[in-house]
């Protein structure tokens, strides 16, 4: 029973299923296509353009400002701080000077240098003098060079303060979009997903099912790939809602599918062997067959067993004797493999 199908029936149905194939990936290029220009339907955002204006730019001119103000300072207070230390290496020099010439002066003891020792210690404290102004005007420099850096903190917080609340409305703006995106893959995949499942349950056996199929691909395809991996977040809700939503409604029709088969099994078991018979497709119950199966319930059996003639799990005809040549044939063959007497009870609805 390993031939159940004809030779060419079989490449034509792989051919078809190749055909299904191109068909799902022309789909799924032509809907790549489709979603790709999505982007184009909203601009790109961007950060800067969610900053509080003109606030925002007002207050970086300031900070560039003080920034200005604080690197004057500071050069002005490195080209006085040079000039202290050049002061006070003059008037060390001066110093040690005047201190010699007073070690000469006492020695000398001569009374016409006494206009000279007061004109030199008045040139020294002169000196000191200058060196205490320009201390002073540095002390000053570093004071006002502190209270520029405290304003520039200040503005720093305020910036701070508005790209914070900027960065709070880009992303706010992002998850709106995201979503939006998201609704407009959801509403172009949902017709899809409807349409495939009306294929699956109605069309995938007809006379046209590798287009049936192509299209199932594809929308599986849109499902998993299109719209599964843009599914929002907030917090993991979206998606574990989704996919609870999901698996309810398959298993629900799971369920509704499996309990209809039972129930179909049943009423079929009830009628009488001849009537089992004609609700048989011919391809199908070879199918079985060649996996050991009852072709009516579907349960194992041994057809290797010449003791087994009707199947004990539902009780149809597995084999029989040939009504020409009395010798025992599948029951289900619509030939006899000895004599080649057509068997007007066999399977014929193909």
């Amino acid at each position: 029973m390993g031939q159940s199908r004809r030779r060419t029936e079989k490449w034509f149905n792989r051919l078809l299923w190749i055909i299904a194939v191109i068909f799902a990936g022309f789909l799924i290029g032509l809907g790549g296509k489709v979603i790709g220009d999505l982007p184009l339907m909203s601009e790109p955002l961007v950060l800067e353009s969610f900053y509080q204006e003109p606030q925002y730019t007002k207050t970086n001119d300031q900070l560039r400002e003080k920034i200005r103000e604080r690197n004057d300072l500071s050069n002005q207070a490195e080209l006085l701080q040079e000039s202290i230390s050049l002061e006070k290496s003059t008037y060390k020099n001066e110093r040690e000077t005047f201190e010699n010439w007073l070690k000469t002066r006492t020695a000398t003891l001569d009374p016409k240098k006494d206009k000279e020792l007061i004109t030199r210690t008045e040139h020294l404290e002169n000196m000191n003098q200058e060196i205490s102004t320009l201390e002073s005007e540095y002390s000053g420099l570093m004071v006002a060079q502190k209270e520029v850096q405290q304003a520039m903190n200040t503005i720093r917080q305020n910036i701070n303060d508005i790209e914070r609340d900027g960065q709070e409305l880009f992303y706010s703006a992002i998850k709106k979009q995201q979503l939006q995106e998201f609704l407009i893959r959801l509403l172009l995949t949902l017709p899809l997903l409807v349409i495939s499942a009306y294929l699956f349950a109605k069309r995938r056996k007809g006379k046209y099912w590798p287009f049936s199929w192509g299209f199932i691909f594809f929308s599986l395809f849109a499902f998993f790939f299109e719209l599964v991996p843009y599914l929002p977040s907030y917090g993991g809700y979206v998606r574990f809602g989704v996919g609870i939503i999901v698996t309810a409604v398959g298993g629900y029709y799971a369920i509704r599918v499996f309990n209809r088969y039972r129930e179909r099994q049943k009423e079929e078991e009830s009628v009488s062997d001849s009537e089992r018979r004609k609700m048989l497709n011919y391809s199908f119950v070879l199918q079985r067959i060649d996996k050991s199966l009852c072709p009516s319930c579907e349960r194992g059996i041994n057809y290797r067993n010449p003791a087994i003639d009707f199947c004990p799990h539902c009780g149809i005809t597995l084999f029989k004797r040939c009504p020409a040549c009395h010798v025992r044939k599948n029951a289900f063959l619509n030939f006899c493999a000895s004599c080649g007497t057509k068997d007007d009870n066999g399977v014929v609805n193909e």
